[in-house]
């Protein structure tokens, strides 16, 4: 007789308790910068799906609630998902993928999408948000280098520590807003939002200095520029990378005096090098471009996963749904969808058919309806160019951005 097959382990997991916090940390811990739990309970509102093999816990994915904009005026609940680990000897036995099903379970009611940053397409890691479903959504890339000829704007003056970016929250908030206010991808901001950022478990398991470079006009602040510098335990530093940056207007000039003062400084002080990551929409692309700094092949994403479609339809976008004049269904292979507009009743229902790739791009504003239905990958039945159209403005494409802040 043969080798006696040996049994697959059963693996559950679950919405984490309090109780098993610890467990879940532990876990995390022997994979990446460890974080206490007054660390966790500090940062966002957060939960986890934690597996188990018998009773003892054998994987945890954190995931932390945050308002996204999506879109002007749009906001969702996604739960990021970081640090996720599996004990390293039962890995292969499908624990995370068990433990991102239970999330999508146990998040129904409580987020729309799950979400990650995550790079490195070519990885195990990057296949296994593939395998369960998220999908791309946003590119990101890191430019690299400096000016040597860079010098400090006279009208910018830098002050070091966090406490220098909180006390400035409120005009930040209205700088921001001015230079961002028609994008969406990034955690919607808010008078507390610097707050909450530099509470993360991240920034508490990869401290950091933190500068913040201020414009001044006639005595107001009309630009800003937020640095940070990693210190490791060893004492080690991590080059000087833009965390954000915004101004009055959204003037490209005014940018380009903080981010030249900004190279001036980490000469002066023996910073490191320089580097600032951003997406392909950000407004400062070519600015970048123009002063000759470095930009390498995208090494970050934004992916995702809705958790509801239906709910994203008849809560997100309801209100711009509404405005439609005609009932539509969405198929796809796994699921349909419908929407009926008030006043709809006896109109015909127009059906749009579509991947639930494309179904989950469209409804978090990733996807530009009308060249979809032209290029054949969104097909419509039942219904007329006019309609598409009203679908096209109802859920139109937005361009994201992203701010290595937000990455906390």
């Amino acid at each position: 007789m043969g080798e006696e097959q040996k049994v697959r382990p059963v693996v559950t997991a679950r919405e984490i308790r309090d109780e098993e916090l610890e467990q879940g940390l532990s876990i995390r811990n022997a994979i990446f910068p460890p974080i206490t739990r007054e660390d966790w309970e500090r940062g966002a509102p957060c939960t986890g799906s934690i597996a188990f093999i018998d009773n003892d816990p054998a994987g945890f994915i954190p995931l932390f609630l945050r308002r996204i904009r999506i879109a002007p005026g749009i906001v969702v609940t996604a739960a990021f998902e970081n640090s996720v680990g599996t004990r390293g000897d039962v890995r292969g036995l499908g624990i995370g993928s068990a433990m991102m099903e239970a999330a999508h379970d146990f998040l129904k009611g409580r987020a729309d999408a799950l979400m990650v940053y995550r790079g490195h397409e070519r990885s195990q890691g990057y296949r296994f948000y593939e395998k369960t479903g998220h999908i791309d959504l946003c590119y990101m890339r890191e430019y690299t280098g400096a000016l040597a000829q860079a010098a400090m704007h006279p009208d910018v003056a830098v002050l070091e520590g966090k406490e220098s970016v909180i006390a400035e929250s409120d005009r930040l908030l209205e700088l921001f807003e001015e230079t961002y206010g028609a994008f969406g991808g990034f955690p919607d901001r808010h008078q507390g939002y610097w707050t909450q950022a530099f509470r993360s478990p991240y920034y508490a398991a990869r401290p950091q200095r933190f500068f913040l470079f201020r414009l001044l006009e006639h005595g107001r602040l009309a630009g800003y520029l937020i640095a940070g510098k990693e210190v490791s335990a060893d004492g080690r530093e991590t080059p000087l990378r833009i965390l954000e940056t915004a101004a009055a207007g959204a003037s490209a000039k005014r940018v380009a005096a903080l981010l030249e003062s900004a190279m001036a400084y980490s000469i002066r002080e023996r910073l490191g090098p320089f580097s600032y990551t951003i997406s392909d929409d950000d407004p400062h692309r070519e600015l970048l471009d123009r002063m000759g700094l470095r930009s390498g092949l995208r090494s970050l994403h934004t992916m995702g996963l809705a958790i509801e479609a239906q709910a994203l339809v008849t809560s997100i976008w309801q209100e711009r749904l509404g405005r439609l004049t005609f009932p539509f269904r969405v198929r796809t292979p796994s699921q349909d969808i419908q929407w009926d507009p008030e006043g709809s009743a006896g109109e015909r229902t127009v059906t749009l058919e579509m991947k639930d790739e494309t179904l989950t791009r469209w409804l978090l504003g990733r996807l530009d309806f009308r060249a979809r239905v032209n290029e054949g990958t969104v097909t419509v039945h039942n219904g007329n160019r006019a309609m598409v159209e009203e679908l096209h403005r109802a859920v139109p494409f937005v361009p994201w951005v992203y701010h290595p802040i937000d990455y906390c």
